[in-house]
């Protein structure tokens, strides 16, 4: 994974803006990532094939990921540059889903990289820094887990600690 982020880090420029670098950072996960069509869930949303297209490592330097894997790539190197990002879950076309937040320039704002890596040659903007209301329009938050009973982080139905929220 270090060679992939110091590969990224190659592409960077001095006095880059937080905007810059995010925007940098999206267009290199979209340049260099795709999405990996074949991974299975269980019933209860846990991997049944490559657990690393879940992850940075499988966005990065497998270069194949499922939405989380792209989030957690975004997340990992915003981090690295200093841009503060979370990572939310919660359901997107009646699927369990992952994309991001970001605080820019004292704003905060969605990212879903998942959502804007489309077949086409140019990159999509579609979820680039939207805000709530144009993000709700297809997506909706799953409960934080300090809002859920203890039956319901146990749980093994569709709601639990698996598929909530910690901040």
């Amino acid at each position: 994974l270090s060679s992939a982020v110091l590969s990224f880090c190659g592409t960077l420029r001095d006095n880059m803006r937080m905007y810059e670098l995010e925007l940098l950072i999206h267009d290199y996960i979209l340049a260099t990532c795709t999405y990996d069509k074949t991974i299975t869930v269980d019933d209860k949303g846990l991997p049944q094939d490559d657990t690393n297209a879940f992850d940075a490592y499988g966005a990065l330097v497998n270069r194949k990921a499922v939405c989380e894997g792209y989030a957690r790539a975004f997340q990992l190197l915003c981090n690295g540059v200093g841009i503060k990002c979370i990572n939310i879950i919660g359901q997107s076309q009646g699927e369990l889903h992952m994309w991001s937040a970001v605080e820019i320039e004292d704003e905060y704002y969605y990212v879903d990289d998942t959502w804007d890596d489309t077949d086409e040659k140019a990159h999509k903007y579609d979820y680039f820094n939207i805000n709530g209301q144009q993000l709700l329009y297809d997506h909706s938050f799953s409960m934080l887990v300090k809002d859920m009973t203890k039956e319901q982080i146990c749980g093994e139905g569709e709601l639990n600690a698996l598929t909530s929220n910690f901040f």
